[in-house]
C-alpha cells in the first residue's frame, strides 16, 4: 500500500494527503477492523449500514474491492475494515478495546 501511494503521489497530489491522513494519529478518523453482523447479508447491506451510521466500508482482508462486489454475499470469516472516527466505531461496536 505504501509502494502503491507513493507510486500514486508521482501523479495526483492528493492521494498523498489521503494516505497521510490515515496513517496520522492527528486526525480524528482511521482505518478499523471491524467483525460482521448478523444482519449484513451482502458488502451492499454492509455498506450501506455502515454508512448510515458515518463509516466506510473500504476492505475485506486485502481486497480493497469492495466497490464492485457489492451484490455478493460477505463470508463469515470475514475481515472487514472502515475508516472512521473513533466514536462512530463504537456506534459499531460497543465492545471495542483499544490496542495497549
Amino acid at each position: 500500500m505504501i509502494s502503491h501511494a507513493a507510486v500514486r503521489s508521482l501523479f495526483s497530489h492528493g492521494v498523498t494527503n489521503m494516505y497521510s491522513e490515515l496513517m496520522s494519529t492527528q486526525y480524528k478518523e482511521a482505518m478499523y477492523e471491524i467483525s460482521k453482523q448478523p444482519e449484513w447479508i451482502t458488502y451492499r447491506d454492509a455498506f450501506r449500514d455502515l454508512l448510515d451510521k458515518g463509516a466506510t466500508l473500504v476492505a475485506d482482508r486485502g481486497n480493497l474491492h469492495i466497490n464492485q462486489k457489492l451484490d455478493e454475499s460477505i463470508p463469515e470469516d470475514a475481515q472487514l475494515f472502515v475508516i472512521c472516527d473513533k466514536e462512530t466505531l463504537l456506534k459499531i461496536n460497543p465492545n471495542y478495546k483499544p490496542a495497549k
